[in-house]
């Protein structure tokens, strides 16, 4: 494969969606949402609005619809939290509400829509209130860790519940991909999954992993094939960690150990530690390198080890059930890192 094939096929879709006004197709669950809307002959709404998509009714009234897509059976939704449940509730009543139906619909991992159900808005606010208001109780009533207090109301949308209020949608009413005014969109969505597939580098719409690839191919590193391993080695087998984004800061997550001594060691020698550099590199939203800092594994370990440490000695009580986090944020880049990129356009 020529070096710069992944980059080009990444530049072209995001092209593409400048085009047609379709947003990122690199943020959460939007491939998927493109190609549904098509499929549904819906128009798609903008990354973070209020509705997924919309059309107007015969007398020009908008209608607004949510869309919950996934690869397997799983609906979450994730929704903000106000300072009482009065206004919480208002808040979510008119955003559930507002949308017409709700789609629920399964994907293969080719982008093949497999399985549609929609429900209207006022159904899915009957179905969800309970458990939102049993999550925003849970968070206020938690002592143990102040940051709970700030975290988001989240709940599932289940199976069982889509299937008994729910209608199907009859698939052969989808709008064929031939007949679609974005049919080049999707064809370029389903070409990049293949190069993906074909070079062993995963799903290139999971979280993350467009920009991992792109970063590879930038420092002429070959990406892991493990999604839970490392992010990317060189030739002489040399493994380093990512941290990429839109913003200058390398969140960590791992998993837990019952004491700080086997904690400690599975980061010293595992984790952190393991790698030889950890890179963090920043992206403009046309997916192009704008700064790359690095960091050594044992440097890393300086810096992050005592936010691992201040964490798991507060937190250890819900430590069972959630996973051990800290972040390397800006200053500490600069601080412990060597820049080793900075484009013209970030250096003005």
């Amino acid at each position: 494969m020529k070096k710069s094939k992944i980059t080009n096929l990444i530049k072209e879709l995001i092209e593409l969606c400048d085009k047609y006004g379709l947003g990122d197709p690199f943020a959460s669950g939007r491939a998927r949402e493109i190609v549904l809307s098509s499929g549904l002959g819906q128009n798609i709404g903008e990354v973070l609005a209020e509705c997924d998509a919309f059309t107007y009714d015969e007398d020009g009234n908008r209608e607004e619809f949510e869309y919950k897509t996934s690869l397997g059976s799983t609906f979450k939704y994730n929704e903000s939290k106000k300072a009482t449940w009065d206004e919480t509730y208002k808040k979510l009543k008119k955003k559930i509400t507002g949308n017409k139906y709700h789609y629920y619909a399964k994907f293969s991992k080719r982008m093949d829509i497999k399985e549609v159900y929609y429900i209207d808005g006022e159904t899915v606010f009957e179905i969800l209130i309970p458990k939102l208001e049993e999550r925003y109780n849970t968070l206020n009533n938690v002592k143990s860790s102040k940051n709970l207090r700030d975290r988001r109301l989240y709940t599932m949308m289940s199976v069982r519940d889509i299937k008994e209020f729910g209608k199907v949608f009859n698939l052969d009413l989808l709008i064929k991909k031939q007949d679609s005014p974005i049919e080049e969109v999707i064809d370029a969505i389903v070409n990049l999954i293949d190069v993906f597939k074909e070079e062993g580098l995963g799903d290139p719409f999971g979280a993350g992993r467009t920009r991992e690839a792109i970063l590879a191919e930038f420092l002429d590193h070959n990406i892991g094939n493990d999604l839970s391993g490392e992010d990317a080695y060189d030739e002489n087998g040399n493994e380093f960690e990512y941290k990429t984004g839109f913003d200058f800061n390398g969140r960590y997550e791992v998993s837990t150990f019952p004491t700080w001594e086997e904690q400690e060691k599975y980061l010293l020698n595992e984790k952190i530690g393991y790698y030889k550099f950890h890179y963090y590199a920043t992206f403009n939203r046309k997916y192009e390198i704008q700064k790359v800092y690095r960091i050594s594994g044992e440097k890393a370990n300086k810096v992050l080890i005592p936010k691992f440490k201040k964490f798991y000695k507060r937190d250890k009580k819900n430590l069972a059930s959630q996973t051990l986090t800290a972040n390397m944020y800006v200053n500490d880049i600069r601080e412990h890192g060597e820049l080793i990129f900075l484009s013209k356009v970030a250096n003005r």
